[in-house]
Formats: structure tokens, sequence, C-alpha cells
């Protein structure tokens, strides 16, 4: 929970009262504009210099077309599309499931995000580290839908599983025309198996993965590199708009395979 100047403020239960109304009001007037939001969490609650509530996280907020009575029989978009669907401690369990939803899912999560706040825990703390790594190569590219299948049926304590386009140094350098894919063609092997690891309820993040190589509606689950030291960005990045929002590339996959840039 932050305010607009990115500084933690501390909460009291009448204040963390006076966050779940306006949130409430908020909601509220997303669901008179037929939107769902999708993402209500801590962090997605902002505060402004009075200390009055600010929705923010609108980048997998959607449409809910089944709230117009003129759409009534129409199948809604928004149940068809997996590729984000909110940050998994707070989701509710049609989500998690693959069944169709409504504005209830906001309402689960806040819920959730006033039980954090008041507990100062997150949701199943206890299983946040029940992740998993898959490395994308050349020699595995085409079975990593096979992966996240076998993930979500046989798997189910897994909670999150992180991509991570591959960083060519060591054997994968000496070996690099047999393994290494560019970050795109990593992404796009990876495209289905990502929304069916969101589909079934399963965080996923992307490494080491250029922002201009994956697709906008992916962004949000691109992460920075926990070695910031050797991350470097090409000189076509200069212009690029969201730079500061990307995680570059390795130096050495940048001066040893120089994969493709698209400035932004």
């Amino acid at each position: 929970m932050q305010n607009c100047n990115n500084s933690y403020v501390p909460i009291d239960q009448n204040f963390i009262l006076k966050i779940f109304k306006q949130t409430l009001n908020g909601l509220k007037y997303l669901a008179g504009k037929s939107i769902l939001h999708r993402n209500i969490e801590p962090d997605s609650l902002l505060l402004d210099e009075s200390n009055n509530v600010k929705i923010s996280g609108f980048n997998i907020s959607a449409l809910y077309y089944d709230n117009n009575p003129e759409n009534k029989n129409k199948e809604s978009a928004l149940f068809t599309n997996y590729t984000a669907v909110g940050k998994l401690y707070f989701i509710a369990p049609e989500i998690k499931i693959g069944k169709k939803y409504d504005f209830k899912i906001d309402m689960f999560s806040l819920g959730l995000t006033m039980l954090c706040l008041m507990s100062k825990k997150y949701p199943i703390e206890v299983w946040r580290n029940r992740e998993t790594n898959q490395t994308i190569r050349k020699i595995n590219k085409d079975d990593i839908e096979h992966i996240a299948d076998l993930i979500c049926s046989k798997f189910p304590s897994v909670l999150r599983v992180n991509l991570i386009s591959l960083e060519v140094r060591g054997n994968c350098f000496i070996n690099k025309n047999k393994v290494y894919i560019s970050p795109k063609e990593s992404f796009e092997h990876s495209r289905i198996a990502i929304q069916k690891l969101l589909r079934n309820g399963i965080d996923v993040g992307l490494y080491n993965y250029p922002l201009c190589n994956v697709d906008p509606g992916y962004w949000f689950l691109c992460k920075k590199s926990i070695s910031p030291n050797k991350v470097r960005y090409p000189n076509e990045c200069d212009i690029c708009n969201v730079k500061e929002k990307c995680g570059g590339m390795f130096i050495t996959t940048m001066k040893a395979a120089k994969p493709e840039i698209f400035p932004i």
C-alpha cells in the first residue's frame, strides 16, 4: 500500500475501513461502466496526498459485455482470453478453474486485499516459494506447451512458473548453434503455454525478454534481471519509449547472439 510519492504509510483498522469503502465505491463505478478490473490487490491501490484511494493496475482490465442487456446472448471475448488473469494470491476460484466470471471476482480480490492489510501477510504466504524455472532452448522449444500441461495436471502445488530466455555464456556460447533461440522466437513458442498456466491459476514470470520481443499484452509478466549489473541496452534502445520499463539483455547475449531489437 503506497501513496503517490512511492512511500509506504502505516495503517490501522479505521484507515483500512476507509480504504475498503473508497475501493468499493471505485469498483461500483467501474461496474457501472461494464469494466472488470481483474487485478485488485494491495499494490494496485495507491494513495494521494490526502490518503484517498486511487485504483491503478488497469493493464489487464476488460469490458464485461454480458452486463449490457443488448449483448445478453453474446459470448464475451473476456472468457476466451486468458492471457492475463490477475495476481495469483488474490484471484477468485472461478478464474483458477477456467470458468466464466463476472464482477464478483473483484469483490473476492478486494476481500483478500483487506485480509492482507489487516494481517500484514499475503494469502497462502506459506506457499510462496513453490515455483519452478524453465529455460527455453532450441532443443525444448516445441515441448513448452506439453510441460505446461504436465504442470497443470500433475503438479497442483506449483504456484509459479518462470520462463527464461537463454543467456549466451559458458556452454551455451560453445554450443550456440545447437541450443540458442532468440527471445522473440522463445516467446512465440511459449505463448500457448503461458495462456494455459494463467488459465489454471499459475503465476508466470518472463525473464531475459526485452519488451520489444514480447506482445504488449504480456509485458506485465516481464521481469527485470536479478543481476542488473550484467544488463545492457543496444544503441537502438535509446529512442525506445519503454526503455525505462524494459529489462534489456545480458551483455554476453548482446555481443554473442545480437538478437533483433525493435524500438517502440
